[in-house]
């Protein structure tokens, strides 16, 4: 037992020593993975001019109220407004502007095309398209189905109203109640933003953009700081094997002393870096940030911070025993934990993921780890999921393997 304390007080004493160049290595991780972000974002999102496409309707109903209406619903929305103008035009010279490519297409508008929409008629649009615009094509036809189900969205009013008037016998009044719902209809269809509230999420509970990435940054800088431990998780000399085993310090012992002590820094660091963050008047002003000295002993927040204490403990030293050496050590826990943030939804929502992505996404550590960041940072009750409390003792379990397996064949 007392080899057991004697090796835990050895690794306190390497982590404390450490910590200075920990702090300064995980800040370098940190840079070169902002810089490779920053430079992607710009490949990615190149900042271009929006151009804007002229399209031409055709019609015999220019005088039509409707059709007014109709135009500005579709000029308006919000897929339209930024990338299309629309001009009414007789059919030469809309025939002549798309043979000049000053339009990429022209709109055949059908008499009474409002009327038979709202009536349950529904004429044709014919769609004449520039034949090397295949992409324009594509989104114009996708703009105006999307305005024919605004549109046709009255036709229930209409019907209903129709079925009850002729039920009381009223049909003298069906002309101006059909008028006066098909009037309404356009008009909230017109002014639709004003029925909904605007809300930005992140899609992973919280509404705060911020928040959310403030969690994703301090995940990140959880993860590199283990890489930074080099002297913990590095193996040591055969000699210093030799007289631990010498002293019957098992493989066991060794390992629970390694990972305890690794993880018993990183939980004291956890609370230090928390006291610190909840005593700045900053960001205690912050409107959605909850920290508060006090939740230090509430909402499950220590408990929260020794499960990612082992999660941490457990995790790097499980790399650095499976690699070849400290270099390999820092590159394969690099790579992994990029990866896995990048995987779990830490960087991008997981709702922008394919379904199968997702459903492998929830069950990464990092996805509840993120999630339990963004709890903290609210102030709010952090969710202690499964996943969460086993991969600690799933990746001790491959410690044990690994450090038997390497002791077996004498590769310590």
């Amino acid at each position: 037992m007392s080899a057991l304390i004697k090796c835990c007080s050895v690794e306190l004493k390497k982590g404390i020593k450490e910590l200075p160049y920990a702090l300064l290595g995980m800040l370098v991780l940190c840079l070169i993975l902002g810089t490779v972000a920053f430079c992607a974002s710009k490949l990615l999102y190149r900042q271009e001019e929006l151009s804007r496409s002229d399209i031409a309707v055709v019609t015999d109903d220019i005088e039509d109220s409707y059709l007014q209406l109709a135009l500005n619903l579709i000029g308006n929305m919000d897929s339209t407004s930024l990338t299309m103008d629309f001009h009414v035009m007789s059919e030469p010279e809309a025939r002549s502007a798309l043979q000049n490519r000053q339009i990429i297409a022209i709109l055949f508008l059908p008499e009474q095309l409002i009327n038979g929409i709202l009536y349950g008629t529904n004429p044709p649009i014919h769609v004449l398209f520039a034949t090397k615009d295949a992409l324009s094509s594509v989104f114009l036809t996708e703009t105006t189905l999307a305005g024919a189900r605004l549109l046709s969205g009255a036709q229930a009013a209409i019907y209903a109203t129709g079925e009850i008037y002729t039920a009381l016998g009223m049909q003298d009044a069906l002309s101006d109640t059909y008028d006066k719902i098909n009037r309404t209809n356009l008009n909230y269809a017109l002014n639709r933003e004003k029925l909904f509230l605007e809300d930005a999420t992140s899609l992973q509970g919280t509404h705060s953009t911020a928040i959310y990435y403030a969690a994703a940054g301090i995940l990140l800088v959880m993860l590199f700081i283990t890489t930074a431990f080099t002297t913990m998780l590095r193996r040591e000399s055969r000699d210093y094997y030799q007289l631990l085993f010498s002293r019957n310090v098992s493989s066991i012992q060794y390992l629970l002393a390694k990972i305890c002590s690794f993880a018993l820094v990183f939980f004291l660091l956890q609370i230090l870096f928390y006291l610190i963050a909840s005593s700045v008047p900053a960001l205690q002003e912050m409107e959605g940030l909850g920290l508060r000295p006090r939740n230090l002993f509430r909402n499950n927040c220590l408990l929260f911070f020794l499960i990612n204490s082992l999660f941490l403990a457990t995790y790097a030293n499980m790399i650095f025993l499976a690699a070849k050496d400290v270099s390999g050590g820092i590159l394969i826990s690099y790579s992994v934990s990029s990866l896995m943030a990048f995987c779990s939804g830490c960087i991008i929502p997981a709702a922008f993921f394919p379904a199968s992505l997702q459903k492998i996404s929830s069950y990464l550590p990092a996805y509840h780890l993120h999630k339990g960041l963004i709890e903290l940072l609210e102030g709010s009750r952090i969710t202690l999921s499964v996943p969460v409390l086993i991969y600690p003792a799933i990746f001790f379990l491959f410690c044990m393997i690994i450090f038997c397996c390497r002791r077996r064949y004498n590769h310590l």
